[in-house]
């Protein structure tokens, strides 16, 4: 082990044939890759006789980055051109998030300081790997749909159960949906952060939890960006059998899924210290969606239609999505109700049910839902009578 000494600069320990590379060239301002800037070049400190790794840790602003948001930027828009190849056979949809927060996403990794940092291996930037795009959306849905047990997820058969089974996967069968990594490059920063343990005795079992021991602070890196690009792909003819089975629209489900990837990573965040509000993103847009042809069938089927058939397809074809059941509670409610549809009003009925959102009494719901639900069965007594 050697040691390339820079001037006015702690000390910088490097294998030896490192060392003879960084005494003959000068540290470039603009890195090409954050690997071993992050990683390997850890400043080194003595105290009380005992080397300190990574004490010292010094952030990079977005104008040292140029060199590596560019080429980022680059592998990006491959990529997506890449997936627009493809279009004949997958649905592709890119969004547009805007971080909200630092992101950690790592931490807990193997390293020489305890705290690490996930650095694309080839392009060189901080990013999220698809299998983490993926778990922050399936956590959510299972949290959101199944009271946060998976096993509801794996053993129901229920229409929010087939179709999260098909879109993420199980043991046995893969998703239909893919997911891609995320590059962090857009207004791109790594800051230095602190945690700051009270109880570093404690934890190492050399003391009891008390007062007196001192806090002892721990820097670590995380990022800044002022947004990021997601991709999505879905295999359309694997795809059209499942919403045939479920009576679904493929825009339908498209609409459900920026519902549940916008509320994922807005509500639990990505990477590490996410319940200390790191990792999240704001105002998911979407930039890009291979156009869907069902659109102009669904219409022309719907011209060809009465107003009351019309009601009943629409009703037919109502999802679990928060915009289906808010139209099913204001737009198709009140058609109902004003027509007096009674198979329209069984229909809604059972839609309710499989949602939870049908009572005749306000316990377990709100009461104008179960204002709702009394007037629904208004109409279907009164066709039986």
């Amino acid at each position: 082990m050697s040691r390339a000494v820079e001037t006015n600069k702690p000390d910088i320990y490097h294998p030896e044939d490192t060392a003879k590379i960084f005494r003959n060239h000068s540290k470039a301002d603009h890195p090409h890759h954050l690997w071993y800037p992050l990683h390997y070049k850890q400043d080194v400190s003595e105290e009380k006789g005992v080397l300190k790794f990574g004490k010292k840790k010094s952030g990079f602003k977005n104008n040292s980055l140029s060199e590596i948001i560019r080429l980022a930027q680059a592998a990006e828009k491959r990529r997506e051109c890449a997936l627009h190849t493809m279009e004949s056979y997958q649905y592709l949809r890119v969004f547009q998030m805007k971080g909200s927060s630092l992101m950690v996403h790592g931490l807990g990794g193997s390293h020489v300081t305890d705290n690490s940092l996930t650095v694309h291996p080839v392009y060189g930037v901080p990013y999220l790997p698809a299998s983490s795009v993926k778990g922050v959306v399936r956590r959510w849905f299972v949290d959101a749909l199944f009271d946060g047990e998976v096993e509801n997820l794996k053993n129901a058969q229920t229409p929010k159960a087939v179709l999260g089974r098909a879109l993420f996967g199980t043991g046995d069968q893969q998703g239909m949906l893919q997911f891609y990594d995320i590059l962090f490059y857009e207004g791109l920063e790594i800051k230095v952060d602190i945690l700051t343990p009270h109880f570093s005795d404690y934890y190492s079992g050399k003391e009891s939890p008390d007062d007196t021991l001192s806090p002892v602070p721990n820097t670590f890196y995380a990022v800044k960006v002022a947004s990021a690009k997601m991709m999505l792909t879905l295999h359309k003819h694997k795809l059209a059998d499942l919403l045939v089975e479920l009576s679904i629209t493929t825009t339908q489900l498209m609409t459900m899924l920026e519902s549940w990837v916008s509320a994922a990573f807005r509500e639990l965040g990505a990477g590490g210290k996410t319940s200390s509000g790191y990792g999240r993103f704001t105002k998911l847009q979407e930039v890009y969606g291979t156009p869907v042809q069902e659109d102009e069938a669904f219409d022309h089927e719907m011209e060809g239609l009465t107003p009351e058939e019309q009601l009943i397809l629409k009703i037919r074809r109502l999802t679990p999505s928060d915009e289906d059941m808010n139209m099913s509670k204001t737009d198709i409610y009140r058609t109902v109700v004003e027509t007096k549809n009674v198979e329209g009003a069984n229909l809604l009925r059972q839609y309710w049910m499989k949602q939870n959102s049908w009572g005749l009494s306000a316990k377990k719901i709100s009461k104008k839902q179960t204002d709702r639900c009394k007037m629904i069965q208004e109409i279907i007594v009164s066709a039986e009578t």
